[in-house]
């Protein structure tokens, strides 16, 4: 807890020379028993390269944190579709969060999230898109991971997936519910 976890794996250098972790169907997962707890942050920064012809993927997940049990906060995408969505639920619970614009391919965002207890917030570059009254109080066992890239379990189907077509960077993980002002300042936005 409070320091450095480095992620090797594939990089891709963006059209605009930034280099990033390429997110594809070998989804890299870390730890996180002890980083997060009961309120939290996650803040990230990522890029939309297109779904690829293909693409077999039901949904395209930048990552998944898996708590106990059927504790679940992930950022996807889905086919047909241009806005980034954001879960933090129980299977097999349906409720998520969505962009309130469309994500356009081969620019960098900042996304965040916070759980503060009470309530559970989307941010994009810097602000709210939507929250929610938090559903559970998470709990990180031992065992908890969190995955980046395509993740399996109950929901998805097993079939050869091909790429994810996701660029992740920058990627923090806080064990409180960081202000705004935090990933607004990041993002360049200053506060109304």
């Amino acid at each position: 807890p409070g320091g450095a976890v480095r992620i090797s794996g594939p990089f891709l250098k963006a059209f605009d020379g930034k280099m990033g972790l390429a997110v594809g169907k070998d989804g890299v997962g870390i730890p996180v028993s002890g980083l997060l707890g009961e309120t939290g942050t996650i803040i990230f920064t990522f890029m939309d390269k297109g779904v690829k012809p293909e693409n077999s993927l039901a949904a395209r997940f930048l990552f998944t944190l898996r708590g106990n049990g059927r504790e679940s906060v992930f950022f996807y995408g889905l086919p047909g579709s241009e806005d980034l969505f954001f879960a933090f639920k129980l299977y097999p619970d349906t409720n998520s969060l969505k962009s309130l614009r469309p994500i356009e391919r081969d620019r960098w965002y900042q996304a965040a999230c916070t759980w503060d207890g009470s309530t559970v917030r989307f941010f994009l570059d810097g602000i709210l898109q939507g929250e929610m009254q938090q559903p559970y109080a998470p709990t990180f066992p031992e065992t908890s991971k969190l995955y980046f890239g395509p993740f399996i379990d109950g929901a998805i189907d097993p079939a050869p997936w091909g790429e994810n077509s996701y660029l992740i960077k920058g990627f923090q993980l806080y064990a409180r519910a960081l202000p705004p002002q935090n990933f607004m300042a990041l993002a360049g936005v200053t506060a109304p």
